[in-house]
């Protein structure tokens, strides 16, 4: 045990070295090596980053190529971004966006591969009593059968045109007159407090004439 220790001592500082950074140099930037445990370790980021295109990528990418792998081990992530200048954070930004990108084209990948397995299913089936679906999806796909004219056809990823059409329609809200609001507000609290508005009397025109028509003193 006490032998593997020294190796990898000596590993470390041979890796230090060949970078050309110091324990203390990278012991000043934050920490981010142990967010890798879930993408499967830090060789698995080296090979996420090795698809990546961005020149801080490929930095780091040349620098773990200078290294043999006993010392790639030992040596910890934050190293590399030190030796090559880009801090910390910018790089857990790439790994993040490489990591989606990736597994994007991974999943596309898996589909397409799928799919003879898929179709091979949906024959089998097509051949039995029940499967008249399929074997109307089969004829119509083949041209053998017309498609209807309301075939929905997907686009923008997995939504087809009439689901954002229809969530267009829902979204649109018509909203009556401000008057009405108004007026069927002023209904509503009129019935709950019928006591509140009351009713003024109406001036007295023949007074008020009359009170013109007098003759000053």
């Amino acid at each position: 045990m006490a032998a593997k220790k020294r190796t990898n001592g000596e590993c470390l500082a041979q890796a230090y070295a060949v970078l050309g950074v110091t324990p203390v140099d990278v012991s000043l930037v934050p920490r981010i090596e142990h967010l890798f445990r879930g993408l499967g370790g830090k060789q698995k980021v080296f090979e996420y980053l090795a698809g990546s295109e961005e020149k801080e990528a490929r930095a780091i990418v040349e620098l773990r190529a200078k290294v043999t792998p006993d010392q790639a081990r030992v040596l910890p992530f934050e190293a590399f971004c030190v030796a090559a200048g880009v801090t910390t954070k910018r790089m857990i930004g790439l790994i993040q966006e490489e990591v989606f990108a990736q597994s994007r084209v991974a999943a596309g990948i898996l589909k397409d591969s799928s799919i003879p397995d898929i179709v091979k299913v949906t024959v089998r089936q097509a051949k039995t009593i029940a499967g008249t679906q399929e074997k109307r999806m089969l004829l119509q796909s083949g041209g053998v059968l017309p498609l209807p004219k309301t075939t929905i056809m997907p686009v923008y990823g997995t939504m087809n045109v009439d689901q954002r059409q229809q969530m267009q329609v829902n979204q649109v809200a018509v909203l009556p007159p401000v008057e009405h609001t108004v007026q069927r507000l002023s209904d509503r609290f009129n019935e709950r407090n019928p006591t509140t508005m009351l009713a003024l009397p109406e001036p007295d025109d023949e007074d008020d004439e009359g009170e013109e028509d007098e003759p000053p003193e």
